[in-house]
């Protein structure tokens, strides 16, 4: 038998998977970033210095500015920077703050001033949303290319394989081992990020639903 095949038939022992599967859930998955804040402290007297996603909600989160990103480009580019779900009226904040009085002629007055001020506001926000998610999608990428070469270079034969694999095994057979589950993990990557994916997807196609459904009962309600 061959040392590449070998080392398939070694990095499929139950042990190694068993192993393997109890690290990348942990490197996978923090639940606890999506604590709120005061719920975290209530369970931790001492709050931990750092804390961060895990890899494939990493990837998720990256997923899902990739969407946002695609239709703010589209907004800027196709509606002169200005969103159709866009409900702030700052606009109406500033004259409500300078009118302490009700004026009919003044109203009409400041009405196309309030319009363009909440236009105004709005490109200027979206802009800053666009460049900001940007930042942060790139920010995310640059924490898992990272994480995925630490891994793979250093923790995946440091947490995991040295204290399986025996020292019978020669230099070639080790290498060909680390190469065997390596070809496993990104398997499992990718697997893990397309389940987590179509629950994105399938979330965001379920509201889209709803939406349709309520708009059909208010059409109705008034016909």
């Amino acid at each position: 038998m061959t040392v590449i095949g070998s080392a398939h038939i070694f990095a499929d022992k139950k042990p190694l998977r068993k192993k393997l599967h109890s690290t990348l859930h942990n490197w996978f998955f923090n639940p606890e970033v999506f604590k709120k804040q005061a719920e975290y402290k209530s369970d931790n007297k001492e709050q931990t210095p750092t804390i961060e996603l895990g890899f494939i909600e990493k990837l998720i989160e990256m997923f899902k500015y990739r969407r946002i990103l695609r239709d703010l480009k589209q907004d800027i580019e196709q509606q002169n920077g200005l969103s159709n779900g866009y409900v702030r009226t700052e606009g109406k904040l500033v004259v409500d703050l300078m009118l302490t009085y009700r004026s009919t002629h003044l109203q009409r007055i400041f009405a196309p001033r309030i319009k363009e001020l909440d236009a105004n506001v709005q490109r200027l926000i979206n802009k800053a949303r666009f460049e900001n998610y940007v930042v942060v999608y790139n920010a995310l990428r640059c924490q898992c290319e990272l994480e995925y070469d630490l891994f793979m270079n250093v923790k995946l034969w440091r947490d995991i394989l040295e204290n399986i694999c025996d020292r019978t095994h020669s230099q070639y057979g080790m290498v060909a081992i680390i190469r065997a589950v390596m070809i496993i993990l990104n398997k499992e990557i990718w697997k893990a990020f397309l389940e987590c994916r179509f629950k994105v997807i399938e979330k965001s196609r379920q509201k889209k639903i709803s939406k349709i459904n309520k708009k059909v009962v208010e059409i109705n309600a008034l016909a």
